[in-house]
């Protein structure tokens, strides 16, 4: 997983620290536009647009780490855990057919969910977290069409491990307490459609672009980020396959964006191929094992950056808590549609 790194550009920093200097800027400027946030919008969605937070409508809780550049030292990496259920009542059957086992029951109205990063990046160390709620509206009578509308609370930390840092002047009282910086917090909105095949939504995050003591304003202007996403899942004859596209406007680095087509097997195994703006491919497979969702992700860069680092592999586990799916059912339910 990634989410943002705060671009370290303090006074004389670049002389002081020049180290410090290429690890951020191998890390946030090569990719520009990638924040950890945005990257990890495949895996957990809802912490990019809060109106996706409960759309699957059984409570999922999944978790994951991602480890770049192997075979470097210090090598960046990053572990995320999130969450998201419905809230209400449900009978035997949810909305949409899957069996109720949990004895946990939703009026499938309201989401709620959380999610939790940790980027060890060298001798930066950032924190991201994430408390959503989402509202849904029905617009047909088995609630398959639906439109959301969801807000987050965020809050990040960021921190520099001082024992790495090796500067030319020992003592820089502009090295000082980088370890204990203060706390920033923060909100997002998001809208969200969806139907059993199209879905399409839009997010603000950052409404309050509350910059980090890291930043310096004469290099780093922190503002509010802007994304979009859609996508439409076809269904043949034994596989489905679904296209989809990201696009996300991150404070004043150029558009990044991400296109995945992602084919599924009895439609919770699945196999994706992606490419990014920031000049990588990434190859994907999941698997469901009753209620476990087992995946595991190689990105490689195709950019110079491949000449000095190798790709990146990530793992992710995820449990289905209280609600599942017999084989067979959706197959039957979604041609009905």
């Amino acid at each position: 997983m990634e989410i943002r790194l705060f671009p370290y550009v303090h006074k004389d920093g670049y002389i002081r620290l020049p180290f410090l200097f290429l690890l951020i800027f191998i890390s946030s400027e090569i990719p520009a536009q990638v924040s950890p946030v945005y990257t990890k919008h495949y895996n957990y969605e809802a912490f990019v647009n809060p109106a996706i937070t409960g759309r699957d409508k059984y409570p999922l809780v999944c978790i994951s780490h991602k480890r770049n550049w192997l075979g470097t030292k210090h090598t960046p990496n990053t572990t995320c855990a999130g969450g998201s259920f419905r809230i209400g009542e449900f009978d035997f059957y949810t909305p949409t057919k899957m069996l109720n086992k949990s004895g946990f029951f939703s009026r499938d109205r309201m989401g709620m969910g959380g999610f939790l990063m940790l980027e060890q990046n060298g001798p930066l160390m950032q924190f991201y977290s994430s408390v959503n709620y989402a509202y849904f509206v029905p617009l047909n009578a088995n609630h398959t069409t639906e439109l959301s509308f969801g807000l987050s609370a965020q809050l990040q930390h960021a921190s520099v491990n001082e024992d790495m840092l090796d500067p030319n002047d020992p003592g820089d009282p502009e090295l000082a307490d980088l370890n204990n910086l203060p706390y920033i917090a923060d909100g997002g909105f998001g809208v969200y459609f969806h139907t059993g095949q199209f879905h399409a939504g839009a997010s603000v995050n950052e409404l309050f672009h509350n910059a980090s003591p890291l930043d310096d304003e004469r290099y780093f202007s922190n503002s509010m980020d802007f994304s979009f996403q859609t996508g439409y899942k076809f269904y043949l004859k034994y596989f489905d396959f679904e296209p989809s596209v990201f696009i996300a406007k991150i404070d004043k680095d150029p558009l990044y964006h991400y296109a995945q087509v992602k084919f599924f097997y009895r439609n919770y195994n699945w196999l994706a191929l992606a490419y990014k703006s920031t000049r990588s491919v990434t190859i994907s497979i999941g698997l469901r094992v009753r209620r476990w969702h087992l995946a595991y992700g190689y990105e490689q860069s195709i950019s110079r950056l491949s000449n000095y680092f190798s790709g990146s592999h990530e793992i992710m586990l995820g449990l289905n808590i209280g609600l599942f799916e017999p084989e067979g059912l959706r197959k039957t339910v979604r041609r009905k549609r």
